[in-house]
């Protein structure tokens, strides 16, 4: 929707499938006045999953310059960009950039699964003049979950300037980025971010931190760290619950024909020469929502590489209607060592629909070389070293029974 739009409510539809983004308000420009600027605009209870199929750098929604903004109780699931971005490159100054907003109760998973900068909640442009420190904006009780790019992306991003936001009862789950599940813009100098409050965020792996200077005013209050998911406090767990789309309205919104829940043990994995990775790599969990039978499969996308293959638990997977199975993947290398490849992988149906994974894993193949476990050769080569070792201590034992009795005879010899 371009121009400037005004009163608009996007509310409960379902954005599957699709070649670019869902949803999209205004263009990203410098220019916004009150009489033709963007406001009142309300994004609720929409499910947004697998967009950006032919156009990665696409996003789940993308809200320009808005005055009066509510993007709630929506679920962004696998989007190739961040899963919401809203604002634009702005400095601090007087005109509106994004005033008003509430970015609250959405779910965010497996995000940016093809490109880098950016996170499920992606925020940025300046909201007022630096001595401004009042809450214009408050982004509250969102589920922010990583998936197979950890160390890629965050959580909950406030870039370019990003101004007078409150950042409080998230739950940024998975995210093992240098830079924090919460990132305040600290790198590039005159984007710095200021007058931010990040309060009462959960957060698993790392902790939420920040190397602004104190006259930027980057309040970090009471955030709370935890090593692992299933150590989630109960606090933790209602906002998880109560994010993505309300429960009246779970029969509006059309579920995908298949669901896909992808589980990566560990991003970055290190294997031999020859070897391979551990079993269950990277597990996905298929759901066949179709009113038919449908065969599923696993392929490795990365064309152009040939020095790592993709080994799958099953060739095929058949689901009747309703069911649900699993395809798990393990890594095996060839003869040669990688300083470091991301992996990609696509989940292919039977009627030709697709679903991308890219940089799943990033995989690193040693100098070491790998010994082939549970073969013949293998079972061979031991054989043959145990009889040799058996031989050998047979040998020694005749020869010290033989030493032992020349001994003794040339001691008799001696006594004679």
């Amino acid at each position: 929707m371009n121009g400037s739009n005004r009163d608009a409510i996007v509310k409960g539809n379902s954005f599957t499938d699709i070649s670019m983004a869902g949803v999209i308000f205004g263009i990203q420009n410098q220019s916004w006045s009150y009489e033709k600027g963007q406001s009142n605009i309300i994004i609720d209870n929409n499910y947004i999953n697998n967009i950006g199929t032919d156009y990665k750098n696409s996003l789940g929604v993308v809200v320009a310059r808005v005055k009066n903004l509510a993007v709630t109780h929506n679920s962004f699931i696998h989007t190739p960009y961040s899963g919401l971005m809203v604002g634009w490159i702005n400095l601090p100054g007087t005109v509106v950039n994004i005033y008003n907003a509430e970015i609250a109760y959405n779910r965010c998973e497996d995000n940016l699964y093809a490109l880098n900068d950016g996170a499920g909640l992606y925020v940025c442009g300046a909201n007022a003049m630096t001595t401004n420190k009042d809450v214009i904006n408050r982004i509250h009780d969102n589920f922010i979950k990583s998936t197979g790019y950890a160390k890629t992306y965050n959580g909950i991003y406030l870039d370019m300037n990003s101004s007078n936001y409150k950042v409080y009862n998230n739950v940024i789950e998975g995210f093992d980025n240098v830079y924090g599940p919460v990132f305040n813009q600290d790198h590039i100098e005159d984007q710095y971010t200021y007058n931010n409050t990040v309060c009462n965020n959960f957060t698993t792996i790392r902790a939420v931190t920040t190397t602004a200077t104190p006259d930027r005013n980057i309040k970090l209050i009471d955030n709370k760290q935890y090593i692992a998911s299933d150590e989630l406090p109960d606090d933790a767990l209602e906002i998880i619950d109560a994010a993505g789309q309300k429960e009246n309205y779970s029969k509006v919104i059309k579920n995908n024909l298949t669901d896909i829940k992808m589980e990566v043990k560990e991003s970055h994995i290190s294997i031999p020469q020859n070897g391979e990775s551990p079993d269950n790599t990277v597990v996905f969990t298929i759901t066949n929502n179709d009113s038919k039978e449908a065969k599923y499969s696993l392929k490795n996308t990365n064309v152009l590489d040939q020095t790592l293959e993709m080994v799958s638990s099953t060739d095929e997977l058949t689901l009747k209607p309703g069911k649900t199975g699993t395809i798990s993947v393990r890594i095996k290398s060839k003869d040669k060592s990688l300083k470091s490849q991301l992996y990609d992988i696509a989940v292919a149906k039977n009627n030709g629909w697709e679903k991308d994974y890219f940089r799943v894993v990033e995989v690193h193949v040693t100098n070491d070389i790998a010994v082939v476990e549970n073969s013949s050769v293998t079972l061979i080569v031991i054989t043959i070293i145990g009889v040799i070792v058996a031989l050998g201590i047979a040998i020694s034992v005749v020869f010290l029974i033989k030493k032992k009795k020349f001994a003794n005879c040339n001691s008799k010899l001696k006594q004679n």
